[in-house]
């Protein structure tokens, strides 16, 4: 009889103080062998009991595996005594200290975090109900999945906390969190919302509230089964590995991500709204069904990640998210999985360890923009429909991918199982090729890759096209395609495109019309045409024009001068997402080139046009301040006049609009080369909006004496361990600290991987470092990477190996002009 756990119910006597616990629990279960291997990393295991007998045991350090040799019964009760410090790393049950030095102990158990704060059967497919009592000081408060169901005084100021019992879930999904607390609660149609922050905080958590109510009404008619608990938490952590996390009932946040105040900037309200929306459709969508394995992680994450940015969207519509998945998680995805060393979107994952190197741009960027793909092609309505009977069919349960296909399948009449293994089951993506015959369209696809290695790969290909006979989707299932279309004059004043924007008179076929489609395109026609084509486009459509444009330019496709014609166009189009693209691009460039006179002077012509169009629209639309604020920080980089203009604003920082204040900081560190200015500025900061500005900045503070200093600034906790990452990256892109940041990568790397153990944020910054830090030492670089393949960031290394080699081309290419 296979295994299956019914409860835990756990006990933890907590030590705030001490910063350690002992705990007690007990395990249900039925069926199982006499032998029973439990999950077990950094605890002291001092009894265990069967059925209300002792048991011998063994507690396997080495193999993390807790063996109780027990009886064959059909039900069984374990009770096993244990002990544990809390972990100074970000997961498991850890410390996270706020910079004014107050303390909060709280759970992170993705992927495999529960093994590690309790010995258990640490897998999704073994759910369990979970009843939770924590003993604590009485001056403290505590927060769970569920609500607290009682309160017992105990001697010595201490406290019994009861939470209710939970529904059936994966231990991934267990939270506690534990210190002093201030909290915001409102109820709506029977469920309770709060806002849950260490006290003293600055928030205005009416905001993030008014979010999450408005995303549950609409989850509950979208998925058309209603929330499923009492309450729904927002919990702000102050140190956190993850962006935030779906537990059920107690999500948790990076501050960052979640507190609201007058200093919160458009760009970040906007990421606070996604983020949220993304969490609450885990509640459905990982939470009520659980993947089975981790093999699976990425439906997980694809889904939530697919509606996040659609359903903000739909309920703020001038929050225009969807730019934020393109910029982020679709151009993140098609620039991964142009590598080898990529991966399908379905892996196989044996290795537990292994678990956090497959959370990327795949598993989130690709996986939803698969789902959007698709959901565009069987209809918006007939895709709910299956998501829908997939969600009623496994609730409470566990599925795998083949389960929703076979869901939309029957909702459709397609194949979607077959359609859809093109996409999953392996790596790459094509590049659709259009040639332009009269009124035929002839179309070709290969896989592309950003080294130019080929492949025979054929996808199934929904062709999304527009003409000007309208709209139309073709499914592509070959190498070639030719397909009839019609371009010409539209008679009227043109229709509205998805983000507002009139439509030209003028139509020209456009392929991947809305960027519906997750492939690139290559218009095979002198690149003078392709920009008059670009008329025709939308806002979203220019934009992925120019991504692919510049991955051509990357992968050896195309030359610089016809990329830098293209990118010129955007300044015409005065448009703000082709125009920040640009921005992006060319300040990557120069970060390979930073040598290149010529690229530094277009670049410097490029940002100083867009910052006026930046401003001359900011005062009408937030989303041209937001630019404006991006512009200048990228100005002040390679422009040290611009730099000294806007320097002379850091005195008076917080008075700043909080979307410019990011150039302000910037533009202070590059022209006075500060640290101890930058760190007096540090500690001043109210926010971690605010302090994720000045440290970023730092980065740009020149000199091996000043990157000592904030590596002590680190240890001491005056930055925070989680904001690691974004000195280090703006550190690695200022061209004075190359040469020191060479020497101590293999250090850094070291420290952010201890303090992110079992996630994927090392590897991240590998791979957006080591290419820029070794394209003008390309062997060096290489024996490098050997240096720091440490375990857990090993596919980030493979990764960054393979940018290093299409940056050194670019670098001899540019160079050469």
């Amino acid at each position: 009889m296979a295994l299956r756990v019914e409860s835990y119910h756990i006990s933890l006597d907590v030590d705030f103080q001490g910063k350690k616990y002992a705990g007690k629990e007990i395990i249900k279960i039925t069926g199982g062998d006499s032998r029973i291997e439990l999950d077990c990393v950094n605890l002291d295991v001092i009894a265990v009991s069967e059925n209300g007998k002792k048991v011998s045991f063994t507690n396997d350090r080495t193999s993390k595996i807790l063996r109780v040799e027990g009886n064959q019964e059909e039900s069984r009760e374990l009770e096993i005594a244990f002990s544990a410090s809390v972990s100074n790393t970000l997961k498991g049950f850890y410390l996270a200290r706020n910079t004014n030095g107050v303390d909060m102990l709280t759970t992170q158990l993705a992927s495999t975090g529960a093994r590690s704060t309790f010995p258990s059967f640490d897998r999704p497919d073994l759910k369990a109900e979970f009843l939770l009592e924590l003993i604590i000081d009485k001056n403290l408060d505590a927060v769970s999945n569920m609500p607290v169901e009682s309160i017992e005084e105990l001697p010595g100021e201490r406290k019994k906390i009861r939470f209710g019992k939970t529904p059936r879930m994966s231990t991934y999904l267990l939270y506690f969190g534990i210190g002093k607390f201030s909290r915001t609660t409102e109820e709506s149609e029977g469920v309770s919302y709060s806002v849950i922050v260490l006290e003293g905080n600055l928030s205005q958590p009416e905001f993030p509230i008014e979010i999450a109510k408005k995303c549950v009404k609409y989850f509950s008619d979208y998925f058309q089964i209603n929330y499923m608990l009492p309450k729904l938490d927002l919990i702000a952590v102050p140190q956190f590995s993850a962006g935030a996390m779906e537990n059920w009932g107690a999500m948790t946040f990076r501050e960052i991500l979640l507190l609201v105040t007058a200093s919160t900037s458009f760009l970040q309200k906007r990421r606070i709204a996604a983020v949220i929306a993304h969490e609450i459709a885990h509640q459905w969508f990982g939470d009520l069904v659980t993947l089975r394995w981790w093999n699976d992680a990425w439906l997980n994450e694809s889904f939530a990640t697919f509606l996040m940015y659609g359903t903000i969207d739909r309920l703020y519509p001038k929050l225009f998210t969807t730019e934020l998945f393109f910029n982020v998680r679709y151009e993140g995805a098609l620039r991964g999985d142009s590598l080898l060393s990529s991966h399908p979107i379905v892996v196989e994952v044996s290795d537990p360890d292994s678990i956090s190197e497959i959370f990327d741009e795949i598993s989130y960027g690709k996986g939803a923009s698969v789902l959007r793909m698709f959901e565009s092609f069987l209809g918006e309505e007939t895709f709910r429909n299956g998501v829908h009977n997939y969600l009623v069919a496994h609730s409470y349960e566990n599925a795998e991918s083949a389960d929703l296909w076979n869901e939309l399948g029957k909702a459709s009449g397609k194949d979607v199982s077959g359609m859809m293994s093109d996409w999953v089951d392996r790596m790459g993506y094509p590049v659709v090729t259009v040639k332009m015959d009269r009124n035929r369209a002839h179309f070709t696809q290969e896989r592309f890759t950003i080294n130019g290695n080929k492949g025979d790969e054929i996808w199934s290909v929904p062709l999304f096209l527009r003409d000007a006979s309208g709209p139309r989707a073709h499914l592509m299932e070959e190498r070639t395609a030719d397909i009839v279309v019609s371009e010409s004059y539209h008679s009227g004043a043109g229709s509205e495109h998805g983000n507002g924007e009139q439509q030209p008179e003028e139509e020209k076929l456009v392929l991947n019309a809305g960027r519906l489609g997750f492939y690139r395109v290559h218009y095979d026609e002198p690149i003078a045409l392709t920009i008059k084509r670009a008329d025709a486009m939308s806002e979203e459509e220019r934009w992925g024009t120019i991504l692919d444009y510049f991955a051509f330019l990357i992968s050896g496709r195309m030359d610089f001068e016809s990329y830098l014609s293209i990118a010129e166009s955007a300044i015409a189009w005065k448009q703000k997402m082709p125009i920040q693209l640009v921005a992006d691009q060319l300040s990557q460039v120069l970060s390979i080139t930073p040598e290149s006179e010529k690229v530094r002077k277009f670049a410097t012509y490029f940002l100083r046009k867009s910052l006026g169009i930046a401003r001359e629209r900011s005062a009408e639309d937030e989303r041209f301040l937001e630019l404006e604020g991006i512009i200048s920080s990228r100005l002040a980089m390679i422009d040290r006049e611009y730099a000294l203009e806007v320097s002379a604003k850091f005195d008076k920082f917080e008075e700043v609009k909080p979307e410019l204040r990011l150039g302000v900081a910037m533009g202070y560190a590059i022209t006075s080369n500060s640290i101890d200015a930058m760190l007096r500025a540090l500690g001043e900061m109210k926010t971690d909006e605010d302090r994720v500005k000045i440290i970023s900045a730092m980065g740009w503070v020149s000199g091996k004496p000043a990157m000592d200093k904030v590596r002590q600034e680190i240890q001491n906790g005056k930055v925070k361990k989680q904001d690691m990452p974004s000195y280090y990256v703006q550190t690695a892109m200022n061209p004075a600290n190359r040469d020191a940041f060479f020497e101590m990568f293999p250090e850094i790397v070291r420290n952010v991987q201890t303090v992110f153990s079992g996630g994927r944020t090392c590897s991240a910054m590998i791979e957006s470092v080591f290419p820029v830090i070794g394209s003008s030492r390309e062997s060096e670089a290489r024996l490098l990477a050997d240096r720091i393949r440490i375990p857990g960031v090993e596919r980030g290394v493979a990764k960054a190996l393979e940018y290093l080699t299409a940056y050194s081309r670019l670098r001899e290419k540019v160079l050469k002009i």
